[in-house]
């Protein structure tokens, strides 16, 4: 069951919002109720959780529209992800130049 809390688009101090930033906001707040997905039409700002906001949750809400720049989140940077292969070295301290790899040919 989705629950839905409806902002105007005035409620952002500077009338616009940045999905993405204001997703963050909430995901790194206090609010403990799980954030389900933000809806952007024209004027109107849904937030739909996955159930009813307590009182302090609400107010931890409240506060975060209140103090949303609507300033859209800097690119982040690519992360790479790379390793080191180390498993060579057990070829080469062995001996083995071939890493196991070689072929063989019948003439």
């Amino acid at each position: 069951m989705n629950v839905k809390y409806e902002y105007n688009l005035s409620d952002f101090p500077n009338d616009k919002v940045s999905v993405d930033r204001l997703t963050e906001e909430i995901r790194t707040s206090l609010i403990i109720t799980a954030l389900d997905y933000i809806n952007n039409n024209l004027n109107i700002v849904d937030i739909f959780f996955k159930s009813d906001l307590s009182t302090n949750d609400k107010t931890i809400l409240d506060n975060i529209v209140s103090n949303h720049s609507g300033e859209p989140l800097p690119n982040a940077p690519q992360v790479v992800k790379s390793e080191v292969l180390t498993e060579h070295l057990k070829y080469v301290e062995s001996g083995d130049l071939t890493q196991g790899l070689f072929c063989a040919e019948s003439v």
